[in-house]
């Protein structure tokens, strides 16, 4: 969760707003929402990829 609030902060926004007291957490707009669902399908797409890749070499 750490990476994702950081690959968003570096698009502009910060949705997460996470306090290890009480457990608030910001609310987040959907574009936001739809970001970060789009780079965690991307980046896992792109891993079974390369380990598709790497499994046919050897």
């Amino acid at each position: 969760m750490a990476v994702l609030s950081l690959i968003i902060e570096f698009f502009g926004e910060k949705p997460f707003n996470f306090e290890l007291g009480s457990a608030t957490i910001a609310v987040m707009s959907w574009w936001n929402i739809c970001l970060a669902v789009a780079i965690c399908t991307l980046c896992f797409f792109a891993l079974m990829f390369i380990f598709l890749l790497v499994s046919r070499i050897d």
